[in-house]
């Protein structure tokens, strides 16, 4: 039987890892992921409870209309989905659902290039069906 300290330990290196590659690959932990983080590996949080409170911090990162607001630049849209990217990875990975380190350089990458989140978003949509040979259909 695993003792709550074995399960603190494991959640902490989990953590750790996460954190530590989503910095590897140039990310940014935000302090309110790094709270959250914190009260996973305490047993404050379960699983989908932090899954739950990262999935919001990226919406909150990520929520912009196709144009970027008045003020925003480009510049600073593709910087927040880059950290939303990373802050998810990071939550992913405390789960033990890792993408694989060419498939995030790749959305990293695409994730860099000057368009809307939304448009972002539809384009990631599209090539995961693709890649899983998911076909839908559009009602007329």
């Amino acid at each position: 039987m695993i003792t709550r300290a074995e399960e603190r330990a494991k959640r902490k290196k989990a953590v750790d890892f996460a954190c530590e590659s989503v910095r590897r690959n140039g990310g940014v932990i935000d302090g309110r992921a790094e709270a959250l983080f914190a009260r996973y590996a305490d047993g404050e949080l379960s699983h989908p409870e932090l899954d739950a409170e990262i999935s919001k911090l990226a919406a909150d990162h990520t929520a912009s209309p196709t144009v970027p607001a008045v003020g925003a630049s480009i510049q600073e849209v593709i910087a927040t989905r880059l950290e939303a990217i990373r802050q998810a990875h990071a939550s992913n990975l405390i789960e033990g659902l890792d993408m694989g380190a060419e498939a995030l350089a790749g959305m990293l990458q695409r994730a860099s290039e000057p368009i809307s989140n939304e448009e972002f978003a539809r384009r990631e949509e599209s090539l995961w069906l693709a890649r899983h040979k998911v076909k839908t259909t559009l009602a007329a």
